[in-house]
Protein backbone atom coordinates (compact mmCIF):
# COMPACT_ATOMS: atom_id res chain seq x y z
CA UNK A 1 0.00 0.00 0.00
CA UNK A 2 0.92 3.66 -1.09
CA UNK A 3 0.11 6.66 0.49
CA UNK A 4 1.75 10.42 -1.31
CA UNK A 5 1.56 13.50 0.26
CA UNK A 6 4.75 14.74 -0.04
CA UNK A 7 4.20 18.31 0.21
CA UNK A 8 7.44 19.75 1.42
CA UNK A 9 9.80 19.64 -2.45
CA UNK A 10 9.39 23.56 -2.79
CA UNK A 11 9.66 25.44 -6.19
CA UNK A 12 13.77 26.54 -6.16
CA UNK A 13 14.64 23.12 -7.19
CA UNK A 14 16.54 24.73 -9.93
CA UNK A 15 18.81 26.12 -7.33
CA UNK A 16 18.56 23.49 -4.46
CA UNK A 17 19.30 19.73 -5.33
CA UNK A 18 16.48 17.11 -4.42
CA UNK A 19 17.05 14.97 -1.52
CA UNK A 20 15.08 12.00 -1.25
CA UNK A 21 14.95 11.01 2.44
CA UNK A 22 13.92 7.60 2.96
CA UNK A 23 13.35 6.13 6.42
CA UNK A 24 12.37 2.17 6.90
CA UNK A 25 10.48 1.60 10.07
CA UNK A 26 10.21 -1.76 11.95
CA UNK A 27 8.94 -1.79 15.02
CA UNK A 28 9.25 1.98 15.85
CA UNK A 29 6.15 3.13 17.23
CA UNK A 30 8.34 4.92 20.02
CA UNK A 31 11.04 6.69 18.17
CA UNK A 32 9.87 7.58 14.35
CA UNK A 33 7.84 11.17 15.07
CA UNK A 34 10.89 11.85 16.97
CA UNK A 35 13.10 10.93 13.57
CA UNK A 36 9.99 12.83 11.19
CA UNK A 37 10.46 15.64 13.47
CA UNK A 38 13.84 16.17 13.04
CA UNK A 39 13.95 15.82 9.37
CA UNK A 40 11.18 18.45 9.00
CA UNK A 41 12.86 21.20 11.21
CA UNK A 42 15.91 21.28 8.22
CA UNK A 43 16.78 24.16 7.13
CA UNK A 44 17.02 22.62 3.28
CA UNK A 45 14.05 23.45 1.49
CA UNK A 46 14.15 20.84 -1.22
CA UNK A 47 13.84 17.57 -0.24
CA UNK A 48 10.88 15.27 0.43
CA UNK A 49 10.09 12.02 2.45
CA UNK A 50 9.06 8.61 2.16
CA UNK A 51 8.47 6.29 5.23
CA UNK A 52 8.62 2.78 4.45
CA UNK A 53 7.04 0.21 7.17
CA UNK A 54 8.63 -3.21 7.11
CA UNK A 55 5.49 -5.17 8.34
CA UNK A 56 5.73 -3.99 11.95
CA UNK A 57 4.23 -5.98 14.38
CA UNK A 58 3.36 -2.94 17.01
CA UNK A 59 1.32 0.28 16.39
CA UNK A 60 4.15 1.99 13.88
CA UNK A 61 1.77 2.33 10.91
CA UNK A 62 -1.49 3.66 13.31
CA UNK A 63 1.08 6.06 14.71
CA UNK A 64 2.37 7.05 11.84
CA UNK A 65 -1.19 7.68 9.72
CA UNK A 66 -2.14 9.15 13.07
CA UNK A 67 -0.13 11.95 13.13
CA UNK A 68 0.26 15.09 11.36
CA UNK A 69 3.49 14.19 9.26
CA UNK A 70 1.24 12.03 7.59
CA UNK A 71 -0.09 14.72 5.08
CA UNK A 72 3.85 15.46 4.18
CA UNK A 73 5.26 12.27 3.22
CA UNK A 74 5.01 9.11 1.21
CA UNK A 75 3.86 6.40 3.30
CA UNK A 76 4.45 2.53 2.04
CA UNK A 77 3.58 -0.37 3.75
CA UNK A 78 5.20 -4.02 2.71
CA UNK A 79 2.46 -6.65 3.48
CA UNK A 80 5.68 -8.85 4.05
CA UNK A 81 9.46 -8.54 6.17
CA UNK A 82 11.32 -7.33 3.19
CA UNK A 83 14.92 -6.33 5.56
CA UNK A 84 16.91 -3.06 5.30
CA UNK A 85 18.31 -3.39 1.89
CA UNK A 86 15.06 -4.50 0.12
CA UNK A 87 13.28 -1.99 2.27
CA UNK A 88 15.47 0.84 1.10
CA UNK A 89 16.05 -0.33 -2.73
CA UNK A 90 12.08 -0.15 -2.60
CA UNK A 91 12.34 3.27 -1.35
CA UNK A 92 14.93 4.35 -4.19
CA UNK A 93 12.95 3.12 -7.36
CA UNK A 94 9.77 5.45 -6.03
CA UNK A 95 11.78 8.49 -5.48
CA UNK A 96 13.44 11.10 -8.29
CA UNK A 97 15.90 13.11 -6.49
CA UNK A 98 19.60 13.55 -6.91
CA UNK A 99 20.69 12.78 -3.27
CA UNK A 100 19.60 10.17 -0.74
CA UNK A 101 19.12 10.57 2.97
CA UNK A 102 19.21 6.89 4.23
CA UNK A 103 17.77 6.72 8.00
CA UNK A 104 16.87 5.03 10.20
CA UNK A 105 13.45 4.73 12.27
CA UNK A 106 15.58 5.24 15.72
CA UNK A 107 17.94 8.18 14.79
CA UNK A 108 17.18 11.65 14.09
CA UNK A 109 18.72 14.80 13.10
CA UNK A 110 20.40 17.12 15.52
CA UNK A 111 21.88 19.57 13.56
CA UNK A 112 18.89 21.24 11.54
CA UNK A 113 22.16 21.92 8.92
CA UNK A 114 22.52 18.24 8.53
CA UNK A 115 21.08 17.87 4.90
CA UNK A 116 22.66 20.81 3.53
CA UNK A 117 26.50 20.05 5.17
CA UNK A 118 25.87 16.83 3.54
CA UNK A 119 24.94 17.86 0.28
CA UNK A 120 27.46 20.41 0.47
CA UNK A 121 30.34 17.43 1.42
CA UNK A 122 29.15 15.54 -1.70
CA UNK A 123 29.94 18.19 -4.27
CA UNK A 124 33.63 16.71 -4.35
CA UNK A 125 32.96 13.81 -6.64
CA UNK A 126 35.72 11.97 -5.14
CA UNK A 127 33.46 11.39 -2.00
CA UNK A 128 31.33 8.76 -2.39
CA UNK A 129 28.86 9.08 0.88
CA UNK A 130 29.15 11.18 3.82
CA UNK A 131 27.44 10.44 7.55
CA UNK A 132 27.34 12.31 10.84
CA UNK A 133 28.54 12.21 14.20
CA UNK A 134 26.19 9.83 16.29
CA UNK A 135 25.38 10.43 19.90
CA UNK A 136 23.34 9.41 22.51
CA UNK A 137 21.96 12.41 24.27
CA UNK A 138 21.30 10.57 27.50
CA UNK A 139 22.59 7.28 28.46
CA UNK A 140 21.12 7.08 31.63
CA UNK A 141 17.92 6.89 30.70
CA UNK A 142 18.59 3.83 28.29
CA UNK A 143 17.70 0.20 29.46
CA UNK A 144 20.22 -2.23 31.19
CA UNK A 145 20.56 -4.08 27.49
CA UNK A 146 20.71 -0.83 25.79
CA UNK A 147 23.44 0.27 27.85
CA UNK A 148 25.60 -2.70 27.23
CA UNK A 149 24.76 -3.09 24.08
CA UNK A 150 26.60 0.57 23.94
CA UNK A 151 29.55 -0.45 25.53
CA UNK A 152 30.19 -3.99 24.12
CA UNK A 153 30.25 -2.54 20.42
CA UNK A 154 31.89 0.39 21.67
CA UNK A 155 29.70 3.14 19.90
CA UNK A 156 31.62 5.96 18.59
CA UNK A 157 29.97 8.61 20.90
CA UNK A 158 32.56 9.30 22.98
CA UNK A 159 33.98 12.99 23.29
CA UNK A 160 37.30 12.76 21.25
CA UNK A 161 39.50 15.25 19.23
CA UNK A 162 38.37 14.64 15.54
CA UNK A 163 39.59 16.95 12.28
CA UNK A 164 35.76 18.03 10.87
CA UNK A 165 35.75 15.77 8.28
CA UNK A 166 38.02 12.71 8.17
CA UNK A 167 37.52 9.39 6.09
CA UNK A 168 35.80 6.51 7.55
CA UNK A 169 36.29 2.55 7.37
CA UNK A 170 32.31 2.46 6.34
CA UNK A 171 29.45 4.41 6.83
CA UNK A 172 26.79 2.76 8.77
CA UNK A 173 23.82 4.16 6.88
CA UNK A 174 21.76 5.91 9.81
CA UNK A 175 21.66 9.01 8.86
CA UNK A 176 23.95 8.69 5.88
CA UNK A 177 24.22 11.03 2.28
CA UNK A 178 24.89 9.59 -1.21
CA UNK A 179 24.47 10.60 -4.18
CA UNK A 180 21.69 8.77 -6.73
CA UNK A 181 24.46 7.87 -9.79
CA UNK A 182 26.69 6.83 -7.06
CA UNK A 183 24.03 3.93 -5.39
CA UNK A 184 23.00 2.97 -8.72
CA UNK A 185 26.83 2.27 -9.95
CA UNK A 186 27.42 0.01 -7.44
CA UNK A 187 24.06 -1.69 -7.91
CA UNK A 188 22.28 -0.34 -5.03
CA UNK A 189 21.37 -1.76 -1.84
CA UNK A 190 23.00 -5.89 -1.91
CA UNK A 191 19.72 -8.04 -1.52
CA UNK A 192 21.80 -11.25 -0.66
CA UNK A 193 20.87 -13.39 2.19
CA UNK A 194 23.87 -12.59 3.73
CA UNK A 195 23.80 -8.98 4.40
CA UNK A 196 19.35 -8.60 3.78
CA UNK A 197 19.44 -7.73 7.95
CA UNK A 198 23.23 -6.31 8.39
CA UNK A 199 26.43 -5.79 7.32
CA UNK A 200 24.77 -3.95 4.28
CA UNK A 201 26.33 -0.65 5.19
CA UNK A 202 29.87 -2.62 4.97
CA UNK A 203 29.52 -4.40 1.73
CA UNK A 204 28.38 -0.78 0.14
CA UNK A 205 31.41 1.57 1.71
CA UNK A 206 33.77 -1.38 0.58
CA UNK A 207 31.80 -1.42 -2.99
CA UNK A 208 32.60 2.42 -2.92
CA UNK A 209 36.02 2.07 -1.87
CA UNK A 210 36.40 -0.32 -5.41
CA UNK A 211 35.27 3.07 -7.06
CA UNK A 212 38.35 4.85 -5.63
CA UNK A 213 35.82 7.00 -3.70
CA UNK A 214 35.82 8.03 -0.18
CA UNK A 215 33.49 7.57 2.95
CA UNK A 216 34.28 10.26 5.04
CA UNK A 217 32.26 11.26 8.30
CA UNK A 218 31.89 14.83 9.34
CA UNK A 219 31.85 15.68 12.79
CA UNK A 220 29.82 19.01 12.74
CA UNK A 221 26.93 17.00 11.54
CA UNK A 222 25.49 15.38 14.57
CA UNK A 223 22.44 13.04 14.78
CA UNK A 224 21.07 10.89 17.57
CA UNK A 225 21.11 6.96 18.20
CA UNK A 226 17.74 5.71 19.94
CA UNK A 227 17.59 2.00 20.11
CA UNK A 228 13.60 2.48 20.15
CA UNK A 229 13.48 -1.28 21.65
CA UNK A 230 15.41 -3.24 19.30
CA UNK A 231 18.24 -3.32 22.25
CA UNK A 232 16.04 -3.20 25.20
CA UNK A 233 16.74 -7.37 25.68
CA UNK A 234 19.64 -9.60 26.40
CA UNK A 235 18.03 -11.97 23.70
CA UNK A 236 18.15 -8.83 21.00
CA UNK A 237 21.21 -8.26 22.08
CA UNK A 238 23.41 -11.61 21.70
CA UNK A 239 20.86 -12.24 18.69
CA UNK A 240 22.42 -8.87 16.92
CA UNK A 241 25.72 -10.10 17.70
CA UNK A 242 25.03 -13.22 15.77
CA UNK A 243 23.85 -11.78 12.76
CA UNK A 244 26.67 -9.46 12.92
CA UNK A 245 29.36 -11.30 13.37
CA UNK A 246 28.03 -13.51 10.10
CA UNK A 247 27.21 -10.92 7.77
CA UNK A 248 31.03 -9.46 8.72
CA UNK A 249 32.34 -12.82 7.79
CA UNK A 250 30.80 -12.69 4.69
CA UNK A 251 32.01 -9.28 4.37
CA UNK A 252 35.78 -9.78 4.47
CA UNK A 253 35.49 -13.07 2.51
CA UNK A 254 34.16 -10.76 -0.29
CA UNK A 255 36.13 -7.51 -0.11
CA UNK A 256 39.03 -8.79 2.13
CA UNK A 257 41.79 -5.76 2.79
CA UNK A 258 39.12 -3.52 1.59
CA UNK A 259 37.32 -3.88 4.32
CA UNK A 260 39.75 -2.03 7.16
CA UNK A 261 40.94 0.84 5.34
CA UNK A 262 40.80 4.15 6.62
CA UNK A 263 40.48 3.40 10.61
CA UNK A 264 39.75 6.01 12.37
CA UNK A 265 40.40 5.71 16.61
CA UNK A 266 37.03 4.39 17.26
CA UNK A 267 37.00 2.14 14.12
CA UNK A 268 40.42 0.38 15.34
CA UNK A 269 38.99 -0.08 19.05
CA UNK A 270 36.11 -1.95 17.05
CA UNK A 271 38.57 -3.52 15.15
CA UNK A 272 40.76 -4.49 17.73
CA UNK A 273 37.41 -5.78 20.03
CA UNK A 274 36.37 -7.83 16.80
CA UNK A 275 39.87 -9.29 16.52
CA UNK A 276 39.79 -10.55 20.52
CA UNK A 277 36.45 -12.01 20.24
CA UNK A 278 37.54 -14.27 17.03
CA UNK A 279 40.47 -15.16 19.16
CA UNK A 280 38.99 -15.85 22.43
CA UNK A 281 36.23 -17.80 21.12
CA UNK A 282 38.94 -19.64 18.40
CA UNK A 283 41.01 -20.71 21.92
CA UNK A 284 37.85 -21.70 23.35
CA UNK A 285 37.17 -23.99 20.69
CA UNK A 286 40.27 -25.46 20.94
CA UNK A 287 40.11 -25.84 24.45
CA UNK A 288 36.98 -27.61 24.56
CA UNK A 289 38.48 -30.18 21.57
CA UNK A 290 41.90 -30.89 23.87
CA UNK A 291 39.31 -31.44 27.58
CA UNK A 292 37.36 -33.98 24.61
CA UNK A 293 40.34 -36.16 25.39
CA UNK A 294 42.61 -35.38 22.61
CA UNK A 295 45.74 -33.73 25.01
CA UNK A 296 46.31 -31.42 27.43
CA UNK A 297 48.39 -28.33 26.92
CA UNK A 298 49.13 -26.10 30.52
CA UNK A 299 50.38 -23.52 28.02
CA UNK A 300 46.75 -23.02 26.33
CA UNK A 301 45.00 -22.74 29.90
CA UNK A 302 47.59 -19.78 30.49
CA UNK A 303 47.20 -17.86 27.78
CA UNK A 304 43.27 -18.26 27.91
CA UNK A 305 43.56 -16.62 32.08
CA UNK A 306 45.85 -13.92 30.57
CA UNK A 307 43.06 -12.94 27.84
CA UNK A 308 40.25 -13.19 30.20
CA UNK A 309 41.97 -11.01 32.83
CA UNK A 310 43.28 -8.43 30.10
CA UNK A 311 39.45 -8.56 28.81
CA UNK A 312 37.83 -7.92 31.87
CA UNK A 313 40.31 -5.14 32.69
CA UNK A 314 39.28 -3.82 29.24
CA UNK A 315 35.74 -4.06 29.94
CA UNK A 316 36.12 -2.27 33.04
CA UNK A 317 37.49 0.63 31.64
CA UNK A 318 35.53 1.21 28.80
CA UNK A 319 32.33 0.72 31.08
CA UNK A 320 33.60 3.91 33.39
CA UNK A 321 34.87 6.06 30.46
CA UNK A 322 31.25 5.84 29.10
CA UNK A 323 30.23 6.50 32.36
CA UNK A 324 28.46 3.38 33.39
CA UNK A 325 30.89 3.05 36.76
CA UNK A 326 27.83 1.10 38.50
CA UNK A 327 27.72 -1.72 35.90
CA UNK A 328 32.08 -1.96 35.79
CA UNK A 329 31.68 -5.47 37.55
CA UNK A 330 28.29 -6.81 35.47
CA UNK A 331 29.02 -6.12 31.93
CA UNK A 332 32.50 -7.51 31.76
CA UNK A 333 30.98 -10.73 32.60
CA UNK A 334 28.01 -10.56 29.91
CA UNK A 335 30.93 -9.27 27.66
CA UNK A 336 32.94 -12.86 27.74
CA UNK A 337 29.45 -14.32 26.65
CA UNK A 338 28.63 -11.49 23.91
CA UNK A 339 32.65 -12.25 22.70
CA UNK A 340 31.72 -16.06 22.34
CA UNK A 341 28.66 -15.40 20.99
CA UNK A 342 30.32 -13.33 17.72
CA UNK A 343 33.18 -15.37 17.48
CA UNK A 344 31.20 -18.65 17.04
CA UNK A 345 28.67 -16.90 14.47
CA UNK A 346 31.60 -15.49 12.59
CA UNK A 347 33.51 -18.41 11.85
CA UNK A 348 29.82 -20.30 11.03
CA UNK A 349 29.44 -17.27 8.56
CA UNK A 350 33.15 -17.99 7.36
CA UNK A 351 32.72 -21.61 6.55
CA UNK A 352 28.82 -20.79 5.15
CA UNK A 353 30.73 -18.51 2.84
CA UNK A 354 33.52 -20.89 1.14
CA UNK A 355 30.89 -23.57 1.51
CA UNK A 356 28.63 -21.52 -0.83
CA UNK A 357 31.80 -20.08 -3.00
CA UNK A 358 31.38 -16.50 -2.23
CA UNK A 359 35.05 -15.65 -2.27
CA UNK A 360 36.03 -13.24 -5.32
Amino acid sequence: MELNNNKNAEDNSTVLPKINVIIPVYNGEHTILKTLESVFSQNYDNFDVTVIDDSSNDRSVQVIQDSSFIEKITFIQNTTNLGISKTYNLGVSKTDGEFFCFLHHDCYLIDPDYLSKGTKVLEDLKIGAVTGKPTIPSISKLSLAEKLYTVLNFMDILPVKEPKVEPVTFAEFKADLIRRETLQSIGNFPELQEVSHSGEDQDISSKLRDKNLTVVQHNDMSFGLNYGGNQDSFLKLFYKQAVLAKSQAFIILTHKQNTVQNLTPNRKLRAFHRSYQIGFSALILVLLIIFLGIYVKNLLLTILVALLGFRFCFYVFYTIQYGLSGYALFFPLVGFFCDLTYGISFFYGLLNGIIKGKLK
